[in-house]
């Protein structure tokens, strides 16, 4: 891939991550530039949820890739878009992470809540 090319799988993750933002299941996204700050830190977009959450997201173009990113960057979640899969199938894996997230963010602040309930 040259300088000027775009990177496929990233290119089906945008337009995926736009397909979630008009479902609203996301507020929004911004892709990072290529070499700038946000793609060194191992992300390649950040995905704006309610309440002002925000989840960096590293897009693979192939799973053998995943074990040095984790190793690298073991907070920002990954995805694989191969060249065969398509932007549903991308729009479905993203789906699946979000609402995990957003899941276990819930559940994070329950946890809160009842700690503080609880002190003293």
């Amino acid at each position: 891939m040259s300088c000027g090319e775009r990177n496929p799988a990233e290119e089906k993750t945008s337009e995926a991550l736009e397909i979630l933002k008009s479902e609203n299941l996301i507020v929004g996204f911004r892709r990072s530039a290529k070499n700038g700050h946000l793609d060194s830190q191992g992300i390649d977009f950040l995905v704006f949820l309610e309440g002002n959450l925000v989840l960096p997201l590293q897009v693979k173009s192939s799973p053998k890739k995943l074990g040095y990113h984790y190793q690298k960057y073991p907070f920002i979640i990954a995805v694989v878009a191969k060249e065969k899969h398509d932007v549903a199938d991308v729009r479905n894996v993203l789906r699946k992470i979000i609402k995990n997230v957003k899941a276990n963010i819930g559940m994070f602040h329950l946890f809160i809540m009842r700690k503080t309930e609880a002190a003293p």
